[in-house]
């Protein structure tokens, strides 16, 4: 750009002269030029210092303008802090004013509250429709002279609003009693419900909420008063049906009645109760004690008749009955009810177990005693409780054990051991089935004389003297007996009992098969035997093999399962070959020029499929 350095104003004067400077003769035209520019120039100098003039009274007028609005911006941020300050102490000026306003108000409300209050003493309907709003302005009264004791007069205008509070409940408590009593004297009417019962439940949930302890006393107050309205035809109902049980003389029926009748009471007198009192704090408590207490006579009728009943079948009938339709009512006179029968169980159990468990000769394929046992275990499972069950189920069992033990064939020990196992097999598995879905876990009580053995033996060693001064008492309280608590499982009970039966059998097939072989071990400790006798006890023995061991397995294939079956047979045969393999032994060392016999056909009769 060659005019970079000229204004735009000079340069658009150049590139018009331009042309027509170059159309002229270069002498004239440069010098005319030159002088033009000149011109030119000097009149943009004299137009930009008479701008420049300008712009420098701009600005000091806006300079001057400047500093006049700082100084608006500052007085009106004065103002604004003046104006907020002003805002503030009005609304506390206002707030104060409403503070005191409705101070005043409490003190100005008592006299036009305690009017209203009059009018709706007299008026149920009123009560009922302005009660809630009414109480709300008294309690929001009574808290705030509580609150505030150091007003003037503050004691004494939260005595006249307290007595005003409890004047309107008051009123409203006789009121709605009064209602109750008008409402329920005809027996028709005994469960309906009374005409605004949504109302007067809504009215009593809403002071069920509230946290004052002065509205619980009424709302008891309001409870009791209800009950002793329904009092009257609850006992004439109870009495009626009191005078029909009485009459009963079945046991089963006279239960089944009273408890149906009980159980109906019960959800009726519940259902109506909810309908007024729903947020009622001790619901449950309330109920039962005032229905137990009608229902105390239907309870002694049907208890006589219980305590009186011996019949162990007619009993566990009771206790289903009791247990599994009525108990889940929460009624006192139902848990009474199972407790006695409970009991009565137990009495008439023990009775039975020693009187028709017992030990007989019999010819049929199980014993009475096994057949007895397992009815009486079926009968009493999920009719008696838990423990009480173990505990009769392990009375049962042991006498049923003992009974046929001392009902064992005594001719042949196979058979006689052959019938215990079995008829112990047949309980245990018929124990497993009865108990499937109970806890068979029982606990006895012991007593541990450890530390009594311990003490005796200090005084017999000397360790300790009973002339010393307090000794006596400290070894009365050191080595007295202690109870001590046992964990048992009733299976466990009856395994032992099988195993107990299958080791003695074990042991009574040993005594008859190796006898032979242990008389003669034990007679040469003490003299000297022939080889000959050695060969007479070996050949004894085998011949007692064979005619015992065939049938000892046989016998415990029918009566034992596989596992258990192989487990007695496994131990009769190791202790068999163990008896004859000593004497074989005895033979070797006593008899050395004689030939050794061989017991390899004694180990064929002890082998098993």
């Amino acid at each position: 750009d060659k005019y970079c350095l000229i204004p735009k104003s000079a340069r658009q004067l150049l590139q018009e002269e331009t042309p027509k400077v170059k159309e002229s003769s270069p002498e004239t035209s440069t010098e005319d030029y030159q002088e033009k520019v000149m011109r030119v120039l000097s009149d943009y100098e004299q137009s930009v210092r008479v701008a420049l003039e300008a712009s420098q009274k701009y600005l000091e007028v806006l300079s001057s303008l400047d500093n006049s609005r700082n100084q608006i911006l500052n007085q009106t941020s004065e103002l604004s802090k003046k104006s907020d300050s002003l805002l503030k102490e009005r609304n506390e000026y206002v707030a104060l004013s409403s503070e005191l306003r409705s101070k005043v108000f409490y003190y100005n409300q008592y006299d036009s509250l305690d009017a209203e209050v009059e009018l709706m003493a007299n008026d149920f309907l009123q009560l009922r429709k302005k009660l809630l709003q009414t109480l709300a302005q008294i309690s929001d009264a009574v808290e705030f002279f509580r609150e505030n004791p150091h007003y003037q007069q503050s004691w004494e205008f939260l005595e006249k609003y307290t007595s005003l509070k409890f004047y309107l409940l008051e009123r409203f408590v006789g009121a709605l009693s009064e209602q109750f009593q008008l409402f329920y004297t005809e027996p028709e009417k005994l469960y309906s419900k009374m005409p605004n019962c949504e109302e007067l439940a809504h009215i009593l949930e809403q002071l069920y909420e509230k946290v004052d302890p002065d509205y619980f006393d009424f709302l008891l107050q309001l409870e009791n008063q209800y009950f002793s309205t329904r009092k009257k035809h609850i006992y004439n109902l109870v009495t009626n049906h009191y005078y029909e049980a009485s009459k009963e003389a079945n046991v089963v029926s006279l239960v089944r009645r009273v408890c149906e009748f009980c159980s109906k009471l019960w959800r009726k007198e519940k259902t109506l109760f909810l309908t007024y009192f729903k947020n009622s704090k001790d619901l449950k408590e309330t109920l039962q004690k005032q229905l137990d207490y009608y229902t105390r006579d239907l309870y002694e009728v049907a208890r006589a008749l219980i305590i009186s009943e011996h019949n162990s079948d007619t009993l566990c009938d009771l206790a289903e009955i009791v247990k599994n339709e009525f108990r889940g009512e929460e009624l006192k006179i139902f848990s009474k009810m199972y407790q006695d029968v409970q009991e009565r169980i137990i009495y008439s159990v023990q009775s039975f177990i020693p009187e028709n468990i017992v030990p007989l000769k019999h010819t049929q394929e199980e014993h009475p005693a096994l057949r007895t046992t397992i009815s009486l275990l079926t009968k009493l499972s999920g009719r008696v409780e838990g423990d009480i069950f173990l505990g009769l189920a392990e009375e049962a069992i042991s006498t049923c054990i003992a009974a046929l033990k001392q009902s064992m064939p005594e001719e042949d020990f196979l058979e006689g051991h052959s019938f215990l196992i079995k008829h112990i097999e047949v309980l245990r598995q018929e124990l497993l089935v009865i108990c499937e879905h109970l806890n068979m876990n029982f606990t006895t009580k012991v007593l541990d004389f450890s530390t009594t053995k311990q003490l005796f033996w200090r005084l017999i060693s000397g360790q300790v003297a009973l002339y010393k001064e307090g000794m006596l008492a400290d070894l009365v309280n050191t080595g007295a007996p202690k109870f001590q608590e046992k964990s048992q499982d009733i299976r466990s009970v009856i395994q032992s009992e099988l195993r107990k039966a299958c080791q003695s059998l074990v042991l009574k097939v040993f005594h008859e098969v190796a006898n032979p072989a242990m008389v003669f071990l034990f007679k040469s400790k003490t003299a000297t035997l022939t080889y000959e006798e050695a060969e007479q006890a070996l050949t004894e023995g085998s011949n007692r093999i064979t005619q015992v061991f065939p049938r000892f397995r046989e016998t415990m294939s029918q009566v034992l399962d596989e596992k258990n079956y192989k487990e007695v047979i496994n131990s009769a045969s190791v202790q068999v070959m163990k008896a004859y393999r000593q004497l074989l032994s005895y033979m070797e060392r006593a008899y050395p020029n004689k030939p050794l016999p061989s017991i390899l056909h004694i180990q064929t009769l002890l082998q098993f499929n």
